[in-house]
Parts: structure tokens; sequence; C-alpha cells
């Protein structure tokens, strides 16, 4: 952003403040235009471009509500006039409408000659946009049936319109060319609405599944029967809007799912500060007020919900104010909301009758001399009416003087209220309340004062920026910052719900819990898509079963109300902010200024970073992994996948390259980023590069011991390949499989190591004999240590006898490698003199040719041969080396057998304070790889057994039973040390019916035997 730009934007900024601290000397309406234009102006110079160009609008991939009108039989009513006259005709029914398309928030990207094609949340989402949609089009029917009227007064024909309305992910952005463009939102749902009009009823409004899954709090709605529609596969699922549902006035939030109740989790010092608020409010007759303070979906709403609920049993008025996004520029909207809600008022309704039900719900509060008064004012301050009330006559002559005795009529009615039996006020979403609504409650905050009175309110952080001092001036005013639930409390909120479904998945109610981060809003959304994409199935009131094959193809998406609600979060940045994150998106969850300095070519993005954390949106780290930069993340992943789902292909793969070209001049020293570099080159379609990365970044895992990633990151890798020519691919993919297999040798995943290794020697065959030679070697090898560790030794022989023969004289490693490979065959077989004299010749070259890396192996079978023949000085020595040598290498994996090894030695040696630690060390490395290991298990069984923990010892030997293992040896060593434990333990009899059992099943086992 240039310096002149910046400057710009300041101007802009002092223009605001300056406006906004002298409001009295405009009237409302000039107020409101003045500070949207400025707002619109700071955008226009935000999104600027830092060569000083104009901005150019870069397509986009948004969530948008697409609404199509038309005009029913227009081809026949056109040839009834002459085409002057229906000319206008149809100029004043688009100019109707598009007051109301206006009036919504809503655009129109095309006049189409009888009809319009309009978008809701195609520039700018506000959260609600199928909500407005329909809404609109409830009142663009309702402003066509009087126009109709008029229409068949004068010229005797029936005018009627028809709307169709759908809502899906669609690309938005300027279409045409020759000089002549358009704005559009091109998909599926644009079609499907056009479609839906065809059919739809004259006077009628017809909305799709996702738009119905949207709305269906708002309105009433009447399901039809699917139809099959021209240009779509299947029959679609389609809903007929009837008009509005009524809402309580104090209901703030939904409750339920699938009519399912969803109980109140956590926020107990909340709930207990209220408490002790409204205590003190009555037993001081002081006011007290409360601002709860938390992100989007963070169970604000819910809170106050939750108070109103318990606050019903107290001798007490409420009264609910709730601020909307869609009037947030709207002056007096917390007053106009007040009154819409208790008094029933449509936009509909005559204002003769509005005037009447506002009036008799002010009569019913307060009865006093001036409720006619109070009515007429606080009903001409919500634009609902009063125009030539003689009580607004002096209001209407404007002035700050004359709101304050608007202020002071209104507070006596609050003042009663709270004299009479103590009063409850709740105000939600203040951060959309607007000015002269903040002023308003903090005049009434004041003049409730020296009454039992309670002001209970919610807010984003970013309401302390738009109102600093909101309160400040009340003395027992308190804030509180709502934080995420807990893993527990997200996961008890889920399992509500999951517990009326039959046969969930273990992992479904841990999967969801991790996904929504502790946001309750996160946890509805997402319980609500399995349900509407039905994934859960009713089979009974009250009772769903699970949809095994929607279930796999639904999971990872993300529900479209929360990409409706995260998506208006974003577009309710500045431009620059919301694209910082875009490409911040594109990096990943974590992400560095300096490479979005690089990508987009600006000095620096301190302003927009600063507005995103301010936002709630990303948090800085407190050290960074790479030198000379900050480091950040998203906040909640959510906003990270919107962000980037709002990006199209062809960005994300201009975007993903420029990355990879900045993270790859750091990766020698940061290797643990090898995954993330092939994941950028794979999305920025360099294949290629993202094959060779992966390979690389697997053994980088594997020299780690990180086992379960190395698997992941060869998954990600073999599923690339296929975009990748062959010839090409086939010795990166080969090296693949090999790794493969050795990876799933280590997690004792035999069958399919053996498996694994096969593949590796066909893909091998393909290349020519010379060729891969050390491959070829490793996969034989690799083969032979699956069949030895299932106890096939034959297959294994043969395996090692196929790697013998390929090895080439003066190759060293490999020549160690495989005399290890018959070591450690002969000591499976329990020939330990054998397997000693193959594992000291292995030793011998690998020390007098300097090959370190093999040293550690063999160095541990020594060890464990010596530990055979009760030399266990010897190969306690043996395995405190190779674990020096372990932790050297960094090898998480194998510092584990290490210390395993080691545990059972000092517990052979009665040194069980000692074995406990460097078991309990052990312990900590598996949980950090995700590892298991039933032979450490057993060792601190018998530890916590010679401690005199013999019960939790038996149990976790017990356990260790339990654990299928398809290692002959592993199995072997299991049960042997539950006959110790028996022993131990003095459960004789159990341990000899064990030991005979043992037995018999070894007289048929060679490696038991």
């Amino acid at each position: 952003m240039t310096t002149d730009n910046r400057s710009r934007i300041e101007r802009v900024r002092r223009a605001l403040e300056e406006v906004q601290a002298n409001k009295h000397v405009f009237s409302t309406e000039t107020y409101t235009q003045i500070i949207l234009a400025l707002m619109d102006k700071q955008r226009a110079l935000q999104t600027r471009p830092t060569d000083g160009g104009q901005p150019v609008e870069a397509d986009t991939i948004r969530l948008v509500t697409v609404m199509f009108v038309d005009i029913k039989d227009s081809t026949e009513l056109a040839q009834q006039l002459d085409s002057e006259t229906w000319k206008s005709v149809l100029d004043l029914a688009h100019q109707k409408m598009a007051e109301v398309i206006a009036q919504s928030e809503g655009e129109i990207g095309q006049y189409l000659g009888d009809g319009l094609l309009c978008f809701f949340g195609a520039h700018r989402s506000r959260g609600d946009d199928a909500v407005r949609a329909v809404a609109a089009a409830l009142s663009i029917q309702q402003a066509m049936l009087k126009y109709a009227s008029d229409v068949q007064q004068s010229y005797q024909i029936d005018f009627a319109v028809r709307i169709g309305i759908s809502t899906g992910r669609l690309v938005v952005g300027m279409v045409g060319g020759g000089g002549k463009q358009e704005f559009l939102a091109l998909g599926p749902a644009t079609n499907l609405a056009a479609r839906l009009q065809t059919i739809c009823p004259p006077s009628g409004v017809l909305i799709d599944s996702p738009t119905y899954q949207r709305v269906r709090n708002n309105f009433i709605i009447t399901p039809q029967s699917p139809v099959q529609l021209k240009g779509f596969d299947e029959p679609i699922a389609y809903y007929s809007v009837e008009g509005y549902r009524r809402r309580s006035a104090t209901q703030l939030t939904r409750t339920r799912i699938a009519d399912v109740e969803l109980p109140f989790i956590g926020r107990q010092v909340e709930l207990a500060a209220f408490e002790e608020v409204w205590q003190n409010a009555i037993e001081e007759e002081q006011f007290r007020a409360i601002t709860y303070f938390g992100n989007i979906g963070q169970g604000k709403s819910r809170l106050l919900q939750e108070i109103l609920n318990r606050a019903a049993e107290f001798p007490a008025t409420q009264i609910c104010l709730v601020a909307q996004y869609e009037q947030r520029t709207t002056p007096y909207n917390l007053i106009h909301n007040l009154l819409v809600s208790n008094c029933n008022i449509n936009d509909t309704m005559p204002v003769e009758e509005v005037e009447q039900r506002i009036y008799q719900f002010i009569k019913e509060l307060w009865d006093g001399d001036d409720h006619e008064a109070v009515a007429a004012i606080m009903g001409y301050l919500a634009g609902l009416g009063f125009e030539d009330s003689e009580h607004v006559v002096s209001l209407k002559q404007g002035g700050e003087g004359q709101e304050r005795l608007a202020y002071r009529r209104i507070a006596q009615l609050f003042e009663y209220l709270a004299e009479s039996s103590a009063l409850l006020l709740v105000v939600d979403n203040l951060h959309w309340a607007d000015e002269y609504s903040l002023d308003w409650l903090e005049y009434l905050a004041q003049a409730l004062s020296q009454e039992s009175a309670v002001l209970i309110s919610s807010a984003r952080p970013e309401f302390r920026e738009i109102r600093p001092n909101f309160l400040q001036q009340i003395p027992a005013y308190r804030a509180f910052d709502i934080t995420p639930l807990s893993l527990e409390e997200t996961q008890q909120l889920v399992d509500t719900i999951l517990q009326q479904v039959e046969n969930v998945p273990a992992k479904l109610s841990e999967i969801i819990s991790e996904r929504a981060g502790g946001n309750p809003l996160f946890v509805e959304e997402l319980l609500n898509m399995l349900f509407d994409n039905g994934v859960f199935e009713q089979i009974d009131e009250g009772r769903w079963k699970i949809n095994h094959y929607r279930y796999t193809t639904t999971l990872s998406t993300l529900p479209s109300g929360l990409l409706n609600v995260l998506q208006a979060r974003l577009d309710d940045l500045p431009p620059a902010a919301r694209h910082i994150a875009q490409v911040a998106a594109v990096i990943g969850y974590t992400f560095w200024d300096t490479p979005l300095c690089a990508i987009l070519n600006v000095e620096d993005v301190d302003n927009e970073l600063k507005i995103l954390e301010d936002r709630g949106i990303i948090s800085i780290s407190q050290e960074s992994d790479f030198p000379q930069t900050r480091q950040y993340y998203f906040r909640h992943s959510l906003y990270r996948d919107v962000a980037y789902e709002m990006l199209t292909r062809t960005n994300r793969e201009q975007f993903h390259r420029l990355i990879a070209d900045w993270l790859h001049n750091y990766i020698e020293r940061h290797p643990k980023y090898l995954a993330s570099l092939a994941e950028h080159y794979q999305q920025g379609g360099m294949y290629e590069e993202a094959l060779e990365t992966y390979l690389n970044a697997s053994l980088s895992r594997w020299s780690g011991g990180l086992l379960k990633e190395v698997l992941t990151v060869v998954e990600h890798g073999l599923g690339l390949a296929r975009n990748v020519p062959r010839e090409r691919a086939l010795p990166i993919v080969s090296r693949m499989w090999v790794l493969r297999a050795r990876t799933l040798n280590a997690l004792n995943r035999y069958e399919e190591a053996s498996a694994a290794s096969a593949s590796a020697q066909r893909l091998l065959e393909e290349l020519s004999p010379d060729l891969m030679l050390e491959e070829r070697i490793e996969a034989a090898l690799t083969l032979g240590e699956a069949y030895r560790s299932m106890g096939q030794f034959q297959d294994a022989l043969q395996a090692l006898l196929q790697a013998y023969e390929l090895v080439q004289e003066g190759d060293t490693a490999s020549h160690i490698s495989v005399l290890s490979a018959f070591g450690a065959l002969y000591l499976y077989q329990g020939d330990l003199a054998q397997s000693a004299a193959y594992f000291q010749r292995a030793f011998n070259l690998a020390r007098s040719n300097e090959e370190p890396d093999r040293i550690p192996y063999i160095m541990t079978n020594l060890g464990m041969i010596a530990q055979e023949r009760g030399e266990l000085a010897i190969a306690l020595n043996y395995y405190e080396r190779v674990l020096e040598m372990n932790r050297k290498r960094g090898n998480l994996y194998f510092q584990i057998l290490d210390l395993r090894n080691i545990g059972s030695i000092y517990r052979e040696l009665f040194a069980y304070e000692q074995a406990q630690a460097v078991l309990e060390e052990a312990y900590t490395l598996q949980d950090y790889i995700q590892f298991e290991d039933p032979l450490t298990q057993v060792n601190q069984a018998l530890v916590w057994i010679s401690l005199g923990r013999k019960q939790e010892g038996l149990s976790l030997l017990e356990q260790a039973q339990q654990i299928e293992s398809p290692s002959l040896a592993t199995q072997f060593n299991v049960r042997l040390a539950y006959i110790q434990g028996l022993a131990m333990l003095g459960e004789y009899r159990a341990c000899k019916e064990e030991a005979q059992q043992f037995i018999e099943a070894a007289t048929n086992n060679a490696m038991m035997r």
C-alpha cells in the first residue's frame, strides 16, 4: 500500500470520526447516508493496488443465494397491449421489484426482458443471505399483488410473477468481452433457480433444499413432491414458502436440533456472575450491567437465553432488545426490533394497524398518563409510523435537546417497570446496534441508576473498538470474555444428539468436537449438515441410523450454514485484509508475514494482519520457525477453509506455486516442512516436483521415527503419482513402496509389509536389471523380515537368499544389511551362536568401513543375544550405547525400543525404580509419535507388580493380552510375561494352567519351541 494511499485512508478515517462526533447537526437520514458514503470510500481506498491503479475485482467462489423472477405469460400479455404500453408496465414492475431488492441488500445481475436475475451474497455476504432473499421474494409478491390490481384496472390483463430461489457455491465475476461486461454468478444454483420459477404457481415462491435448510426457522414452508427438471440427473426436492414464522419476543436463539433439545453446557462462571449481579441489584436497589464478549458462534446468544430461562422464576419484567446485521445502520434499530417482535408487525401491515398495536403493547406494560406519548415517540424513532402524532411534533424539528427529551419520556416506562417488580434488560448483538440505539441505551442506564434493574448484553470483541467507553459511567459495570468450550464440554454437547442415532462410528463425536474447536455454533451446523444431507436417516420417532455411504462422502465437506456465516465474517473485513486472509489460507493453517509480502509484492502487511488479529480471525505465535519472520495461525481451522475456498482454482494454483518458491529456499534447514512444500507443489500443478518432495518428506520422517507420518506422506505421494509420466514416476514410486514396507514392519503390520514389499519388487522389475540395486536388496530384506516376524522362516530364508544374490562386490552397506538379516533370522529361531556370529561379522564390517548408520541395529541385536544368555551387564552396555546413538540421530521410534530394552534389564536386576523411570520416558515418546508397543507395556506391568502396585500391574498385563500383534515373537513374550506376573502375584493355579496351555501351543510352533 503506497504512502499516498495510507494518507487518504487516514483522512477518510478522521472525517468519519468528525461526522460521528457531530451527528446531532444532521438529520437522521443525512447522517446515515454520509456515514455509508465515507465507509464505501474507505473500502475502495483499502483495495487500491500498490501501483495506484484502480482495483480489479477477481473471480471468486462464493456461497450465493440466487433469485429468478419471471412474469407469468409475458408473451401473451405483450400481445394484448401495444409495445409502448407494455414497456411502461414492465418498467414500473422492474422499478418496484428493484426497490425491494435494494432494501434487502441484494443486487440485480441481469434484467431479462420480462424478469430479473438477482443475487444475495455475491459481492458481500451478510450471513443471512438466504433469509433476506426469501424475505425479499415475499415482499416482491406483496408489491406485485397490489401492482397487479392497478394493471388489471387500467388494462384488463392478469399480471403475476413467479419466483424461484436456489443456494449454492458459484463462480462470481465479470463475463463478456469487447468492452461489454456484466457481473454474474455462474453455477448449478443459477440454473436451478431458473427452473424452479418455471414450475412455480403465480404469485408463489419456490426454494430448493439448501435454501430451505437456511430459512426453515424463519418462514412457514410446505414441502413439495420431488420433480425432474431439465438439466438435472436426479429429481429435485423443493418447497413452497407460505409466509413468515412468528418468533417469541424472548427467544434469542434455537436450542433444538432434529427436535432434540440441546443442553446448556459450561459457562458456570458467567452464570454465577449474573446471579451475583442480580442479587446485588435487588438488595441495593442499584442498576447493574454485564457485557459478555465472544467471537462468532461462541454461545453469546445461548448464554443470554439461559439467563432469560433461569430469570423466568424471578419476580421481574423481562425486556429483550436484539440488534440485527441488516439493520446496523438503521436509526434506533433496538427500539424497532423490540416493537416489531412484541407487536407482531410485518412489512405488509397498514400503518394504522402498526400504530394501534404499538399503543396496545405500551399500554399493557404501563397504563400511565404518558403511555400514548411514549408509544408515539418510540414508534416514530423506530420508523414505524406516528408521523402525524402531536407527541412528535417537536421531535421532528430535530436537535440533540429534543432527542434527550424523547429519551426522558421513554425512560419513564422503564423506571415504572423497575419499580413495579424489578427489570431485566437483555440486549443481544451490541456490535450491530446503531449509534442512536447505543446513545439511548446509555441514557437509559443512567436514568435507571437508582432502580432494581440489570442490563445483560452480548457483543463481539470488535465492539470495544466501536464503543470503547460503553457503560463505563456505571460504577459496577462488568465485562466477561467468553472462551471456547473445552473438548469434554463440546463432546457432551455432540453426544446429546448422537445418543439418538444408532450405530454411530466410534470416532464421530471426537471428529465433530475437534473440528468445531469449542464453538457451539459450529457444532450445531456440523450436526445439522449430517441430518440435512441424509447421513442420519430417521427410522422412528426421535430415532435415526447412519447411512454409511453418505457418511464417508459428507463428513469432510463444509456445512453451507457455516460457509455463509464465516463468509459474511470475512466480508465484514476491509477488502485488503480479506485478501491477505485468503492468501494466508493458501499458505496453510500456520503462515508467516514474509511470504505474504513476497507473494503480494508489498513492503509490509502489518496493518491488515493487525485487523485480522483484532477481529479474532488469526493470532500471532510467540516464536517463528523461520528467521526474521512473524508466524501466525488461524484461530479456527474453518476460517482458513472458507477463505481458501473463496479463491478460484486458477488463483489458488498461482499462489501455491509462489509459496512453494519461497518455502524451497528454507527447506534444507527446516525439513519438517517438506510435506507442506510437496502439497504446495501438488496444488500448484507441479506434480513431478511434488512427487520427489513427498519421497524426501517420508524419508525425513522415517529418520525421525515418526512412523505414522511416514505412511501418511507416502500415501499422498502414491496418490499423486498418476499425474506424473510413468517412466519418471517409477523409480520414485518404487522407493516409496520399499519405505512403506519398512514402516509397516516397524509397526508390526507384517502381512501388509509383505504385500508392500512384493509390490515394490514388481515395480522394480519394470526397470533395467542394473538399476536401483540397493532398493531391490532392501525390498527383499524387508520381505524377509515380514516373513520372519510371522514365523514363516523358510519363506524368510528364501527372501534373504534373493537379497544376497543381488549384492555386488564392493557394496559394503548392502553386505552388512544382509548379514544382519541372517543374524536376526537365527535369533528368532533360537540359534544364539549362529546369530551372534552373523551380527559380529556385520559389526566388524561396519566399523572397518565406516558405516555408522548400520551399527545401532547390530549392537541392539548383540545386546538381545547377551540378555538371552544372562549376560545382563553386557546387554545393558550395548543398549545404553545404542540409545545415545539414536538420541543423536533424533530417531524417536528406535529410542522407544532402546528404553524398553534398558527397562527390561533393570527389571531383571531388581532395579525397579530405574526401570520405572526409563519405561515412563518410553511411554512419553510413544504418545508423541502415536505408537503402541505391547512389550513396553508388559515390562511396565511387571515393574508395578514388583513395586507393590499389584492390581494395576495385573490389569496392564491383561490389557496387553488383548492387543492383537501379528508378531509371533511379541505374542510369545507378552504371554510369558503374563505367566510370570501370575507367579509373582501368587496366583499359582492360574499360572500353572496358563503355562500348560503355552507349552501345548509351543509344541506346534517352531519359534515358540
